[in-house]
């Protein structure tokens, strides 16, 4: 099993294969509000990608995947996801996998498909309900 996680402030998972992928703004905000030392974070992925890596194995459809969580899931990285702009590693891998699971055209809104159990990339953000 592999997830990539995408964080963009907070910590990630564990049993499974992770593919970690640190914002820039992550990194600052783990650096000042985080009591863990950022070394250990990136002990628990088993790879750490370059958000600038758009080359990376995450930013292609082919790149097989239980899933991806980004947690938590600042506005900026929502639109970027959300609009198919591509600014960093981050957003690109969420929408190759989006692309992957035929997500991406689909032509319901976002709460009707969420609710027809096609949509599997959820944001978990407080109010928000767009993926």
């Amino acid at each position: 099993m592999r997830i990539i996680v995408g964080v963009t402030g907070a910590t990630g998972v564990e049993g499974c294969k992770i593919h970690l992928v640190l914002s820039s703004g992550a990194k600052a905000t783990w650096e000042l509000e985080s009591e863990i030392r950022m070394e250990k974070l990136l002990a628990l992925a088993d790879v750490v990608h370059d958000e600038r890596n758009m080359a990376a194995s995450i930013s292609s459809g082919s790149f097989v995947t239980e899933g991806m969580i980004v947690m938590p899931c600042s506005m900026k990285t929502l639109a970027g996801i959300a609009a198919g702009c591509s600014r960093c590693l981050l957003e690109r891998g969420a929408q190759s996998y989006i692309g992957s699971e035929g997500n991406a055209a689909e032509p319901h809104s976002a709460k009707e498909y969420e609710r027809s159990g096609g949509c599997r990339m959820h944001n978990c953000s407080p109010g928000a309900d767009f993926l």
